[in-house]
């Protein structure tokens, strides 16, 4: 498997669980994956104390993690999703975001984008490809 399908793979994890935990909880907190040496994909999380932590900083603790999983040459591709909001044709627009990193990849980062309507129904656009930003194979 080359790193190509690698990063699919990773966003093919992530993206379905993010849409699940909006189904039911219309919301998620941010959350990891990384692709291990035997090419499986795992789920990560961050532990942090405190019932309500804030985004950026369980951000900051799934990426300092999957860093020092890096550092150790026991990841191959990593990726942090997000719920965020994005520019959109028609003004802001909520948005899956998955940054995404391989050891053997230049950094991308995807948007899924989605809107809700009256009766909380969710309707999710295709996704965008954007240049990412390296942070955990440095």
């Amino acid at each position: 498997m080359d790193a190509s399908d690698e990063l699919e793979q990773l966003l093919n994890a992530v993206v379905p669980f993010a849409r699940d935990m909006l189904e039911k909880y219309d919301a998620f907190l941010p959350f990891g994956a990384a692709v291990g040496l035997d090419g499986e994909v795992r789920m990560v999380a961050a532990e942090l104390s405190g019932e309500h932590p804030a985004a950026a900083e369980v951000v900051q603790t799934l990426q300092e993690g999957l860093l020092a999983q890096a550092r150790e040459h026991s990841i191959r591709a990593a990726g942090v999703c997000t719920d965020v909001r994005i520019d959109g044709e028609d003004g802001p627009v909520d948005a899956v975001s998955v940054s995404l990193e391989h050891v053997e990849h230049d950094p991308l980062r995807v948007f899924v984008p989605y809107t809700v309507d009256d009766e909380g129904t969710r309707e999710y656009g295709k996704p965008v490809g954007a240049p990412g930003e390296r942070l955990i194979f440095v």
